[in-house]
C-alpha cells in the first residue's frame, strides 16, 4: 500500500471521485434515485481515504489501473447511453 502523501494517483482519484459524486447528484435529481445511488457508491471507490479503509478492513486493494479502466467504462456508459446524457444534450 502506498504512503498517504500527495502524488498524481491521489490527484486523479480525487478528481474522478468528485466527478462521479457530481454525476450521482445529477442522476439522483434529474433521472432516478437508483442510478444516483450507484454512482454515489461507485464514487466512493476513488477517494483515497475510502480505499485505505477498504484495505485496512477487508485487505483488498484495488489497483490504480483497474480504477482507471472502470472509470472510463462507466464514464463512457454515462455519456453515451444514459438518460442524463439526453437531458444534457450530449
Amino acid at each position: 500500500m502506498e504512503a498517504s502523501g500527495f502524488n498524481y494517483k491521489n490527484l486523479v482519484c480525487w478528481i474522478l471521485g468528485f466527478w462521479f459524486l457530481v454525476i450521482s447528484f445529477f442522476n439522483f435529481l434529474l433521472v432516478h434515485p437508483v442510478p444516483g445511488l450507484f454512482y454515489l457508491f461507485f464514487s466512493l471507490l476513488f477517494f483515497p481515504f475510502i480505499t485505505r479503509l477498504i484495505f485496512r478492513t477487508l485487505h483488498i486493494q484495488i489497483p490504480f489501473y483497474v480504477q482507471l479502466f472502470l472509470a472510463l467504462v462507466v464514464m463512457w456508459g454515462t455519456l453515451a447511453v444514459t438518460d442524463l446524457a439526453d437531458i444534457a444534450g450530449l
